[in-house]
């Protein structure tokens, strides 16, 4: 696959702060995991209060956000909101499946997780190829010229 890459500095600073997103959202599951999800040894799982397959949706919902709304973005700002909103939605199955669906916590984490990964900025060189477009020279004996 040939991605292209940012010929500007701005272009480059864009392209780490997707990346750096993308990583820290990322990390943040097993810490979730880690710390929020953890079952006490003895202590037997809670009841879903959830039908578990329902807290599949949100993770559903960012692949759409990702294969079909992304790619018919054309600016920076609006990549980082589109990418920061699917993976809002992917990180909420993570959520559901410690608070609301305990007894599948552990798949929908997992799911989760995968949802965060198809975010990989991979695609962030099209939108930051060229930030700005180019315009023509400046002509000083035309006055009609852009300035």
């Amino acid at each position: 696959m040939n991605i292209p890459e940012p010929t500007t500095a701005l272009g480059r600073q864009r392209l780490l702060v997707l990346w750096v997103l993308w990583f820290a959202f990322l990390q943040g599951i097993p810490f979730y995991w880690y710390f929020l999800g953890r079952s006490v040894p003895g202590k037997p799982i809670p009841p879903d209060a959830f039908p578990w397959l329902v807290c599949l949706f949100p993770v559903l919902l960012s692949g759409v956000v990702r294969w079909q709304v992304l790619p018919r973005v054309t600016t920076y700002t609006a990549a980082l909101a589109t990418m920061v909103v699917g993976i809002a939605f992917a990180e909420t199955t993570c959520f559901f499946g410690i608070f609301l669906a305990p007894s599948h916590k552990d798949p929908l984490i997992l799911a989760s997780a995968l949802g965060i990964a198809q975010f990989a900025p991979f695609w962030a060189g099209r939108v930051l190829g060229e930030s700005t477009p180019s315009q023509p020279p400046v002509d000083p004996s035309n006055p009609l010229s852009p300035r």
